[in-house]
C-alpha cells in the first residue's frame, strides 16, 4: 500500500528486523521510519484529511488490530476493537469500511457500530481487499483474492449492501485483477491486473490500467481499460497524487543473488557467478542440479558446475521446490497455473516426458521422493481449503496414501537413509520429525523454523530460523540427541525467493541461500489523462 498526503509518500517496509511504515517525500530522497509501538506494522490507509494514517499491527496476510497513527506525530489510538487485514475511510470521513477474511463490515468512523456488508462464502483461502470508496461514498470497490489460486477479481457493491457485481465482466479469465483506486476527480478507476505470475507464491506481474468512469445515471463505464504501463518493470498499488498528475507505483522485485556458505572462509560468497535462482537441487550422484529462475520460476537442469543447461518447462506454469528422484533421471516439482491449483508434476532429465502426478483436484505442493525411488511425499500449500496433511502417492500405481498424525504439518522431507520425515507445523512454524519404523512424531529444534534439508548422511536437519525475527540464522539440529548448532547469522541479510526466503544444501551440506538484489521501489509515473 501507497499512501500520500501530498508532501510525504508513506509505505510499508521490512527494515532488518521488523515490518513498519516509513515515509519519503513525493521528490524522492532517503525513506524516514515512522516510530510505531508495535513489533511489526504494515500501512494501510490515510484518512481523507491526510492527517491520519491507518496501520495495521501484526505481520501480512493476518487479521490484526488496527490503529490510527497521525501524519505528524503523536501516540497512536486503536481503532474499535475489530481485527482486519484492510480497511478505509469514506470521503467525508463519516464511515468506515474493514475487511476480514471474505467479508466486509461497515462502521462509524471511530470504528463503532459494525455492520455487515457482504459475506463473500465461507472459503478461507479468500479475502476481500483493498475496499476503495466512489468520490460520492455511495459505492465501494475491492478484490476478490483467492490466496491459493492467486485468481482475483474486482467487484462492487452500494454502501447499502445492494447491487453487488463485478466491475469488469468477461474482461478477463481468469481474472486477475487487484489495488485499485480512484483519481481525484473521480473520472478514471485506476488498478493492476498481470496475466502471468512471476516466480508464485504471492509474486505476480502487474500492470497498471485505467476505466473512464461515466457519470450518468446508470454509471457504466464509456470502455474497455486501457493500459497504461507495459514494463519491463511491473507495478503495484496504482495511488494518484493530490492533483491526480502523477500515479504512484510499487516495481516488484525482479533479481536474486545465489550465495553460498564457505565453511572454511566462514562467510558468504556468490554460486555459479550469482545467478538469479532458488529451489536448487542436486542429483544423489552430485552430477547434476535442477534450479527455478528467479522470479521468474522456470526449472532448468544443469550439470553442477553450471555447463549444460537445458529449461524444462515452459508456458505459464510457475515452478517450485524441485527434487531429483534417487536414480537421477526424474525430477519432481511443484506447478501452478495462472487461476488453478498446486500440482505436482514429474519431468525427465532430458525434458523428452513430463507428466501430471495426480489427478487435478488433489491441490499438492513440496514434492520429495522416498529413498528407493517408488513414491512421492508432498503435503498443501498453507491455505488449503481442506486443511495440510501429508500424504504420499505410488509413483506406478498413483495411490494416495495420508501419513500418520500428520494433520496441520506441512513441508515434508524424506531423510536419504528413508528411516525419518521431517515437516513443521502449519501454526507457530515448529520442526517435526517423524520416526518411520517407530510412526511417531516428535518435536525437533526451536520454534519459527522453516525451510528444513537433510545432510547428506541422514545425521542432521538444516533449516531457517526467524527469518524476518531479531536473530535470523541458519541452524542445524541432529537427529540423535536433537543437539541444536547455529551454524550462520542471517541478521543484516535481506533474503529472497518464492515465500519470502529459502534455503538448500550443496553436495557437501554448504548451505545455500538467495539473497534480494533487486528489492521493490517506488515509482512516480506523470500521466495526463483525456
Amino acid at each position: 500500500m501507497i499512501a500520500t498526503d501530498g508532501v510525504r509518500l508513506y509505505f510499508s517496509e521490512h527494515s532488518g528486523e521488523r515490518f513498519g511504515v516509513a515515509a519519503v517525500s513525493v521528490s524522492g530522497g532517503q525513506p524516514v521510519p515512522i516510530h510505531t509501538p508495535f513489533p511489526d506494522a504494515q500501512l494501510l490507509n490515510i484518512s481523507p484529511d491526510r492527517s491520519q494514517l491507518l496501520v495495521g499491527e501484526g505481520e501480512l496476510f493476518a487479521e490484526n488490530p488496527l490503529w490510527v497513527v497521525p501524519t505528524l506525530g503523536g501516540p497512536p489510538r486503536r481503532l474499535g476493537n475489530m481485527l482486519a487485514h484492510d480497511g478505509s475511510w469514506s470521503p467525508n470521513g463519516q464511515q468506515f469500511v474493514y475487511a476480514n477474511g471474505s467479508a466486509l463490515y461497515l462502521t462509524k468512523a471511530d470504528g463503532t457500530e459494525p455492520r455487515e456488508l457482504l459475506r463473500a462464502g465461507s472459503d478461507p483461502s479468500v479475502w476481500a481487499r483493498q475496499p476503495a470508496w466512489s468520490r460520492d461514498g455511495n459505492r465501494l470497490r475491492f478484490a476478490l483474492y483467492d490466496l491459493s489460486t492467486h485468481v482475483s477479481a474486482l467487484w462492487e457493491i452500494t454502501v447499502e449492501g445492494k447491487n453487488l457485481h463485478p466491475v469488469l465482466p468477461g474482461w478477463q479469465n481468469p481474472p486477475m485483477q487487484c489495488c485499485s483506486s480512484w483519481t481525484p476527480d473521480g473520472r478514471y478507476y485506476l488498478f493492476g491486473s498481470w496475466g502471468d505470475l512471476v516466480g508464485a507464491g504471492f509474486i505476480c506481474a502487474p500492470h497498471i490500467w485505467a476505466l473512464r468512469e461515466n457519470a450518468g445515471w446508470f454509471r457504466k463505464s464509456s470502455g474497455a481499460p486501457v493500459q497504461l504501463t507495459a514494463g519491463p518493470l511491473h507495478f503495484w498499488n496504482p495511488t494518484p497524487s493530490i492533483d491526480g498528475k502523477v500515479l504512484f507505483g510499487t516495481s516488484s522485485p525482479n533479481r536474486g543473488e545465489l550465495m553460498h556458505y564457505d565453511r572454511k572462509m566462514q562467510r558468504l560468497s556468490p554460486y555459479l557467478g550469482g545467478i538469479s535462482a532458488q529451489g536448487v537441487s542436486f542429483s544423489a550422484d552430485g552430477a547434476w542440479m535442477a534450479y527455478v529462475t528467479f522470479p521468474q520460476g522456470v526449472l532448468w537442469r544443469s550439470r553442477t558446475d553450471g555447463s549444460e543447461p537445458l529449461q524444462l518447462t515452459f508456458s505459464r506454469l510457475i515452478v517450485h521446490d524441485p527434487h531429483w528422484s534417487p536414480d537421477g533421471k526424474q525430477i519432481a516439482y511443484s506447478g501452478l497455473n495462472p487461476g488453478g491449483h498446486w500440482q505436482i508434476y514429474l519431468v525427465s532429465r532430458d525434458g523428452s516426458a513430463s507428466e501430471r502426478l495426480l489427478p487435478n483436484s488433489v491441490v499438492a505442493i513440496d514434492p520429495t521422493w522416498s529413498p528407493d525411488g517408488r513414491s512421492v511425499l508432498f503435503g498443501q500449500p498453507p491455505h488449503a481449503v481442506a486443511g495440510n496433511i501429508l500424504q504420499t502417492v505410488d509413483v506406478q500405481t498413483r495411490r494416495v496414501s495420508a501419513i500418520a498424525g500428520s494433520n496441520g504439518l506441512r513441508g515434508p522431507r524424506f531423510s536419504p537413509d528413508g528411516k525419518y520425515i521431517t515437516a513443521t507445523s502449519a501454526s507457530g512454524d515448529r520442526l517435526m520429525l517423524f520416526d518411520v519404523a517407530a510412526r511417531r512424531w516428535t518435536a525437533q529444534g526451536p520454534k519459527d523454523a522453516g525451510w528444513q534439508c537433510w545432510s547428506r548422511d541422514s545425521k542432521h536437519i538444516y533449516f531457517l530460523v526467524n527469518v524476518f525475527g531479531a536473530e535470523p540464522g541458519i541452524f542445524r539440529v541432529a537427529v540423535n540427541g536433537n543437539k541444536l548448532e547455529k551454524i550462520l547469522s542471517l541478521k543484516g541479510f535481506r533474503p529472497a525467493g518464492t515465500f519470502g526466503a529459502w534455503l538448500s544444501l550443496t553436495p557437501n551440506d554448504d548451505p545455500l541461500v538467495l539473497r534480494d538484489v533487486g528489492p521493490p521501489e517506488i515509482y512516480a509515473l506523470s500521466w495526463e489523462a483525456p
